[in-house]
């Protein structure tokens, strides 16, 4: 990563139990230098310019935790006994908090929020609403709303809340019960009487997973932040997905080198001709091993052509990365007549 015009790199090696290696390296004037390394038996070697601070967190140091996040939780010591150690990674540690950022299923419903609440801004707002219209789903607006509690469930809530806080199964004497129920997004949708309003229950889920995508993109965007994203093809039209990639791929859109890195299954992103979206030194291929390893190797290694058919080579195997399947097998498996 490039950090305040610096480009740095930082990598380690764990197992179940262990860091088995460690590393940060700079270049403050094109020339790599040590900041620090690891490695398997924990031996700590820092360069010259962070020996002293170095020592210092050397001591704090625990087998199973990783150097950066360590000397990430002292320069966070509210005591201010750990300010000295922020000059040493401090600037490594802020990037991978603050710019590098997880989108998968599991963290959708956050996502949404984050999208929601840009729409709170009127400068951000016509953003929100031109990719939620963009993407051709007949979503006019969006909304927040807090919803109905059923009484029913508002008593077990309560019931539960009394357990957790140890006051037992009843309330007790003077004591006051509240519960507070977040805001949740609802989408308005293009009817043939007007904009109908939609609960997300009853949205497509790739209605929600564009939705869920817009904040999080755009903040990236601004802010020149590197985004991971599992499964960008999940619940998304081919042409949706390979805009979003045209957002990262145009320098106007992406004007401070925001980053995707992402997995897919639709071959349709690696393209058949010359117009592609992706370059042939941006695509890595993903082969499981027998051992239960992966193995990632580069399209480039290939040396493909320019107008080389990339999606249909790598269905026919030509670059590996696909599940031997036997069709055979399948009808052997599934057959209930099978002796």
């Amino acid at each position: 990563m490039v950090l305040g015009g610096v480009r740095w790199q930082y990598g380690f090696e764990i197992d179940d139990q262990r860091v088995l290696g460690e590393y940060a390296y700079y270049y403050p004037k094109g020339r790599q230098a040590l900041v620090l390394r690891r490695d398997e038996g924990g031996r700590l070697e820092f360069g010259p310019t962070y020996r002293s601070s170095g020592h210092t967190l050397a001591r704090l140091v625990r087998s199973n935790a990783l150097l950066l996040s360590v000397a990430g939780a002292a320069a966070d010591d509210s005591t201010g006994k750990g300010l000295h150690i922020t000059s040493l990674i401090g600037p490594l540690f802020g990037w991978f908090r603050t710019s590098l950022r997880l989108m998968e299923p599991r963290n959708k419903e956050p996502r949404i929020t984050i999208t929601a609440d840009r729409m709170r801004s009127p400068e951000a707002r016509g953003d929100v609403l031109a990719l939620l219209q963009a993407a051709d789903l007949g979503i006019a607006d969006m909304e927040r709303f807090q919803p109905d509690l059923d009484p029913k469930a508002a008593e077990l809530l309560k019931r539960a809340f009394r357990i957790i806080e140890g006051h037992g199964d009843t309330p007790g004497e003077g004591q006051e019960e509240k519960i507070v129920i977040g805001e949740l997004v609802r989408l308005k949708h293009m009817g043939r009487d007007g904009p109908v309003l939609i609960d997300p229950e009853h949205e497509s889920q790739g209605t929600l997973m564009w939705v869920s995508l817009i904040g999080p993109v755009l903040e990236a965007l601004e802010g020149g932040a590197t985004v991971l994203l599992d499964e960008l093809d999940a619940s998304l039209h081919p042409h949706l997905a390979q805009r979003l990639i045209g957002l990262f791929q145009d320098p106007y859109t992406n004007p401070n080198c925001a980053q995707l890195v992402f997995s897919a299954h639709d071959v349709t992103i690696l393209g058949d001709s010359a117009q592609r979206t992706l370059g042939r030194d941006q695509i890595w291929f993903a082969e499981k091993e027998g051992d239960g390893t992966t193995a990632l190797y580069p399209l480039a290694d290939f040396r493909p052509k320019g107008d080389e058919a990339v999606g249909r080579r790598y269905l026919q195997g030509r670059y590996g990365g696909v599940p031997v399947l036997d069709p055979a097998e399948f009808r052997r498996i599934t057959n209930p007549t099978r002796s």
